[in-house]
């Protein structure tokens, strides 16, 4: 026979109808639809038949959804009276009523009916809610109510009394009394007058003081009273305080763009102190050579000034360099004779000892040169040395000029010789 497995479950079982299944022989791999049998639970759900009321029983039942059997059939008990208050009967101080009675809200069986509440035969007024306030002028309005009835009333209010006060009329001062009114703050009306005596005090009033600036004197504040003129403290001018100097640094030309000379500006008031100067721009193609003069050196504490000649033309001047940084024109003259510099001794005092790269620089060229500041002992000692130099080499050259001289007139003795020998062989 087969030993039958199950595979797979196709419809599942209820409890009406049997379910079926597919199973798989485990030897032969046959496979065959097999029936699940019917199960014993059932889907059941609750139906009420007839519903319960405040006081009779109802009917219900539990039944398969499924298969439609009935299980469970019965009664439901009654649900009883729900109890809801009965709007008590209008009251008033002079009419009595029923209150406190009670139904049911479902079928409206009267449960409770409640106690008959007698007139009181008075009113009890509640708070004022006053509709126009009364005035010192006019009556107003006030709306009551009576706390047992409710019924409303209505009434006038007495007149207010004036709300009195003084207002002021004029000040007193130092010159004249004042005066003060009495004035109704409601209504505006007017009564008599009081006056104050003249006040011994000043109305001081402090003029403020003015800031001095670069340009403009100042002044201290100053205090006077205003009514009488009086003067309690004069104002003392304050001077002038100094310029804030702001350089503006200088700025090298090239051959694209303007330089300009170092220059001050108040850094307050923005007057120049020393005004920058336009440097035009550098020609696109320009020449380097060597100063034509210079001097040797320049001595700590000499005051001799120091001298380098550019060739250029002075109209193309446009500044002059140590070590690439622009000198002021203020710390050297500018002479004719090409172009010349002059650096005061002044400004090289302040310079420290050592040698400075000098560039003179004009619209198409640049004159180079050195200036060496040393000790006076080194600047002898380089001068002596430059002299001894020019001295041998002037003397070497004396002595090349005496030798051609000999070697010329030998010669001109040999030639002259040989002339001489020629004519008499001939």
């Amino acid at each position: 026979g087969h030993d039958w497995i199950d595979v797979k479950t196709i419809r599942e079982p209820t409890c009406k109808d049997e379910g079926v299944k597919l199973v798989r022989c485990r030897i032969c791999n046959e496979e065959e639809e097999q029936a699940i049998p019917t199960i014993d639970e059932h889907d059941l759900v609750g139906e009420i038949l007839v519903e319960p009321t405040c006081t009779e029983w109802g009917k219900f039942r539990m039944y398969c959804k499924i298969c439609g059997r009935e299980p469970v059939k019965g009664d439901k008990p009654p649900k009883g009276h729900t109890e809801v208050p009965v709007e008590d009967e209008p009251l008033s101080c002079m009419q009595g009523g029923i209150v406190g009675a009670t139904k049911c809200n479902v079928c409206g069986e009267i449960i409770n009916k409640g106690t008959y509440r007698p007139a009181i035969g008075h009113h009890s007024w509640g708070d004022d809610n006053v509709l126009e306030p009364s005035t010192c002028t006019t009556r107003g309005k006030a709306q009551d109510f009576c706390t047992v009835c409710g019924v409303e009333r209505i009434r006038e209010l007495p007149i207010e009394p004036h709300e009195w006060q003084l207002v002021p009329l004029y000040a007193p001062t130092c010159v004249a009394e004042g005066a003060e009114q009495w004035e109704c703050q409601t209504c505006g009306l007017r009564g008599r007058v009081e006056y104050i005596p003249k006040s011994e005090e000043h109305n001081w009033v402090t003029n403020p003081g003015k800031e001095p600036s670069c340009t403009q004197a100042g002044y201290t504040e100053s205090v006077h009273c205003d009514v009488c003129g009086k003067t309690q403290k004069l104002a003392e001018s304050i001077p002038p305080i100094p310029h804030k100097e702001v350089i503006i640094h200088a700025m090298r030309p090239t051959s694209t763009l303007e330089g300009r000379t170092e220059g001050i500006r108040c850094g307050r008031c923005g007057v120049w102190i020393v005004e920058c100067k336009t440097l035009p721009k550098l020609a696109p193609e320009r020449t380097e050579s060597e100063v034509s003069e210079q001097p040797a050196g320049w001595a700590k504490g000499s005051t001799e000034s120091a001298s380098f000649k550019s060739e250029a033309d002075i109209n193309e001047f446009s500044h002059v360099a140590l070590d690439g940084e622009m000198v002021d024109e203020s710390n050297y003259d500018l002479r004719e004779g090409s172009t010349i510099v002059i650096f005061k001794p002044e400004f090289l005092e302040t310079l420290p000892m050592g040698e400075y790269k000098v560039e003179i620089v004009s619209i198409g060229s640049t004159a180079v040169g050195v200036l060496e500041v040393m000790t006076q002992e080194a600047l002898d000692t380089k001068v002596e040395a430059i002299t001894a130099a020019e001295a041998k080499q002037e003397s070497n050259g004396y002595q090349l000029w005496l030798a051609l001289v000999i070697l010329s007139a030998i010669v001109l003795i040999f030639l002259a010789r040989k002339k001489i020998i020629k004519k008499q062989e001939d």
